[in-house]
């Protein structure tokens, strides 16, 4: 039927993931406006703690800049060709910028500047890293939100205890993440395959991307964690780990939800629904909200320190 051909399908796929996005800010807007009264932000009156967030902030841009080193390296692995740290660095962190426009597509196609100015670098190439590094983040982030969070889930969705609304949306990213398995299930085959074509010691290399992306990960939901407990939540190593794991879950949740910005609303929803049986609601959504404007400044601070070293070592 040609309703169902592959370019309608994306679309499809596309508003879905567009129309989750708006339940889900409604969602987290209807919760602040239950909680502001209860939502203490009387502690960003401190200056350590204003320094602590400040730490926060910069620390998501050298992860950053971490993520675009390892970036570098999947483009070699697949390539053979080495691009130049700072055209790497410049590059990755202006395309993270875009992850912020709806659809998502920039954020990939921002990336292909680097082959203009890298002889042998192939548009395509570029790409193949590109589906390489997805690949690991939902792999390795679904692993780690099983091994860190899966005895707090299965008594959580024991108890049943989900709001309405959080409870659709968790239904809803469920559907839409299997029907994007089963709608490009031939290509994710096709996509291993190529890799396995394109990249020398295969295993090899996989096994240390996939180091690598753990590493990065779980310093990521460190960001999370310290944010949490900077707004006042009190926080032991069970529950630390617990927390790392949901986020993390959160995350991986958002960023293979289609057609939504940077996981913008999807993340915080499912961190609120997860975490809110655990963690004092005030703070949580106090936290949540206050991480994600880390991270948008994080972003920011990133984009400048590339820009920044671009300059000064680029190539002329």
């Amino acid at each position: 039927m040609k309703f169902l051909q592959k370019n309608n399908m994306k679309k499809l796929t596309s508003i879905g993931g567009a129309i989750l996005m708006i339940i889900a800010v409604v969602f987290i807007v209807e919760r602040f406006r239950v909680m502001w009264d209860e939502i203490d932000f009387s502690v960003l009156t401190h200056f350590w703690i204003i320094m602590a967030l400040v730490m926060v902030a910069l620390f998501e841009a050298i992860w950053m800049m971490l993520n675009a080193i390892n970036y570098r390296k999947l483009v070699k692995n697949v390539s053979g060709v080495k691009v130049d740290y700072p055209l790497a660095i410049k590059v990755y962190n202006i395309a993270n910028l875009y992850k912020y426009i709806p659809g998502g597509v920039m954020y990939f196609i921002g990336r292909n500047q680097m082959v203009g100015p890298t002889k042998s670098l192939t548009h395509g190439k570029v790409a193949l890293a590109t589906v390489l590094e997805g690949i690991l983040w939902g792999i390795v982030g679904a692993t780690i939100s099983f091994i860190y969070a899966f005895n707090y889930s299965v008594n959580y969705f024991h108890k049943l205890e989900i709001m309405p609304l959080a409870q659709t949306i968790f239904v809803i990213v469920l559907i839409i993440i299997i029907l994007l398995i089963f709608l490009f299930r031939k290509k994710l085959k096709k996509a291993i395959d190529n890799l396995k074509g394109h990249i020398k010691d295969f295993s090899f290399v996989i096994f240390k991307r996939i180091t690598w992306t753990f590493v990065l990960m779980n310093l990521w939901s460190t960001t999370f964690l310290a944010t949490l407990i900077i707004m006042g939540a009190e926080v032991n190593f069970s529950l630390a780990i617990t927390v790392m794991g949901l986020y993390t879950l959160s995350w991986t949740i958002g960023f293979l939800t289609p057609g939504v910005p940077s996981g913008i609303g999807v993340r915080e929803a499912m961190m609120l629904m997860f975490l809110s049986a655990a963690i004092d609601q005030s703070i949580l959504l106090g936290a949540i909200v206050m991480h994600r404007g880390l991270q948008v400044v994080g972003d920011v601070i990133a984009y400048g320190m590339g820009m920044l070293y671009f300059k000064i070592r680029g190539k002329k």
